[in-house]
């Protein structure tokens, strides 16, 4: 598939789809820092299973799009991994709470409005 912004655009709305289930899921299970996140293996799950989304979407944007993201760079997306593979642990979940909260950050969520905004095509 040859990659393109308007592509890009798309990947970008799904990931702040992923960034509303996040936060949706945060507030189901009422997830207000790493300890709440231990006592949820659920909300774990959820959480690893949106940071994968995001981490493949991200995977096949163009870097030239990615370059433009700052707030999305600073996101270690692949914990997911060792969530995903139980390895709970070995796994630091304050981590893991910090990565959602950057994920939460309305700077980010800026940022890929932003991007979707000024690339969108028009009709």
């Amino acid at each position: 598939m040859k990659k393109s912004v308007e592509y890009d655009c798309k990947c970008v709305e799904r990931i702040l789809r992923y960034i509303r289930q996040l936060k949706e899921a945060q507030e189901h299970f009422e997830v207000n820092n790493s300890d709440d996140l231990v006592q949820n293996d659920l909300c774990l799950l959820a959480t690893a299973q949106i940071f994968t989304n995001i981490y493949e979407t991200k995977k096949n944007m163009q870097e030239s799009t990615l370059d433009k993201m700052p707030e999305l760079g600073k996101v270690n997306l692949r914990i997911a991994r060792n969530i995903a593979s139980h390895d709970y642990e070995s796994l630091d979940l304050k981590v893991v709470y910090n990565q959602v909260i950057r994920l939460l950050n309305i700077k980010l969520s800026n940022e890929l409005e932003a991007f979707i905004n000024a690339n969108r095509p028009t009709d």
